[in-house]
């Protein structure tokens, strides 16, 4: 089958090109999580994708769910994105800014802060955030 698009989503500035896809938490579906900057600075935005695209039935399917359904925006810093991660299971979602001095953890469900780990005072370039496969340790 041929790639094709079945959504568009609008972002703020994203120079980076900054985005984040994992699966859904459930198994027994094909859907799929997608994270990336909100249109306000610093914000992010999850993207809920419905199950089975393709196989014939996507129109059926993106019939079925409004273009947006399922998706919502958190302000996660006050400077735009520099990094951002999903875990494997898609449930956290680790940001960092381009002030490059904090690195928060949130749900990916409704954007709750879980952590907040800092790393210094003077700014740096986090390029990329990474989790443990258990979720217990993020590399920054």
């Amino acid at each position: 089958d041929p790639l094709q698009v079945i959504d568009h989503i609008q972002t703020g500035a994203n120079p980076r090109g900054l985005c984040a896809i994992a699966p859904q938490p459930d198994p027994h579906t094909n859907a799929w999580r997608l994270a990336c900057p909100a249109v306000a600075c610093g914000a992010v935005r999850v993207q809920n994708g419905p199950p089975e695209i393709g196989g014939g039935q996507t129109s059926l399917m993106m019939a079925a769910v409004p273009p947006h359904n399922g998706s919502h925006a958190f302000q996660a810093h006050q400077t735009p994105l520099a990094a951002i991660a999903f875990n494997q299971e898609g449930s956290l979602i680790a940001t960092a800014s381009e002030t490059g001095t904090v690195v928060r953890v949130f749900s990916a469900t409704d954007g709750q802060l879980y952590h907040e780990l800092r790393r210094g005072t003077q700014s740096s370039l986090i390029s990329c955030l990474s989790f443990r496969p258990d979720s217990q340790y993020l590399a920054v």
